[in-house]
């Protein structure tokens, strides 16, 4: 339990580093409002409740679980975890609406992106196969009950799976479209 809430809160602080800064980074690019994602928004956006929900849910067990090691990394994983999803999500409505003003031999915020790929790959990685297992959800399953939380384990861990599915799809598409002129590709 302790490795796997270790490894959670590294992949999820990285990535909330690597998300701001690559905000940062890429500030210059040209922001089209007009500019319209609809189908990855609503899917990331649908998709997000999922892990919200889960967050939520863990975080209120491990309220419930008082003052403990489990409870505390309970809760520190779940919040590290939304805010994360919430700050990354307002990262892919922006970042897939930028292009370049003009082709650029520089491309600033590009490594971040690469390697919000790979977090997002690995955590997709994690919600696959630990995620779902009952060790992974000892906090959970003593507040909730074994019947109760698998429901809502098959409820939720589907929706944060695709979301973060999804968002590798969305950041290679940043990844591959943001640093080029508008009329290259569109």
């Amino acid at each position: 339990l302790f490795v796997s809430h270790c490894t959670e809160i590294g992949l999820y602080t990285m990535a909330l580093i690597s998300t701001v800064v690559a905000a940062f980074r890429m500030k210059d690019l040209k922001y089209d409002s007009k500019e319209r994602a609809k189908l990855e928004e609503n899917l990331i956006g649908i998709s997000q409740l999922g892990l919200f929900m889960y967050g939520v849910f863990s975080m209120v067990a491990g309220s419930i679980e008082g003052n403990t090691a489990r409870g505390a990394f309970t809760i520190v994983t779940s919040c590290l975890m939304m805010t994360q999803a919430a700050l990354q999500t307002i990262f892919l409505f922006a970042a897939m609406r930028m292009s370049a003003r003009k082709e650029q031999s520089t491309k600033p915020g590009r490594e971040f992106v690469t390697f919000l790929l790979l977090c997002n790959f690995c955590m997709w990685v994690v919600n696959t196969f630990e995620t779902i297992r009952p060790e992974h959800n000892s906090v959970q399953i003593s507040i909730y009950g074994e019947d109760a939380w698998a429901i809502f384990v098959h409820i939720s861990v589907p929706l944060a799976i695709f979301y973060r599915f999804h968002s590798t799809v969305c950041l290679s598409h940043i990844w591959k479209y943001a640093w080029k002129a508008k009329g290259e590709f569109r």
